[in-house]
């Protein structure tokens, strides 16, 4: 038995009664964008090593590389924070927001702005690069949550 989510509980959602339109939080990283495919790419040509992308988990583990993947994923993103541009969208994902946007408003919410991730400069380029990315892409959102706390469900969605 997996006892990884054996004491979680969810967040009381009553607030959204008072809506007249339900909410719906998006998260932009994996959800909505390829992201994780991109910087696992960045990853290889960065140390030269071929990483088995069928199978790396929720924190994928990097062989010969002695750094965590978030860890990889800061200095890359110190590194060159445009990386964001090219990232592909998750196939149907500007379809899937479309049919949202009928009965839902949609918030993104997502760690590329959180409080301690970046200083105030970088979020608000992360927050730039990410709005012109989502717009690029389609993807029909409401309202983009920033700065994003480090709990996502305090977000009312």
């Amino acid at each position: 038995m997996n006892n990884k989510y054996l004491n979680h509980s969810n967040p009381s959602l009553n607030y959204l009664q008072n809506y007249n339109e339900p909410v719906i939080g998006l998260d932009l990283d994996s959800v909505v964008a390829s992201t994780r495919k991109r910087f696992l790419e960045e990853i290889e040509k960065r140390y030269n090593i071929t990483i088995n992308k069928n199978f790396y988990g929720t924190d994928p583990y990097i062989p010969h590389v002695d750094k965590s993947y978030g860890e990889l994923v800061q200095e890359i993103v110190s590194d060159n924070i445009a990386i964001y541009d090219d990232i592909d969208p998750i196939s149907g994902a500007s379809e899937a927001t479309q049919k949202l946007k009928d009965n839902f408003k949609i918030k993104i919410i997502t760690h590329r702005v959180e409080k301690t991730w970046l200083d105030e400069t970088k979020r608000e380029n992360m927050k730039n690069i990410s709005i012109k990315w989502l717009n690029q892409n389609d993807i029909h959102y409401d309202e983009f949550i920033y700065p994003t706390p480090k709990d996502k469900s305090n977000v009312p969605a």
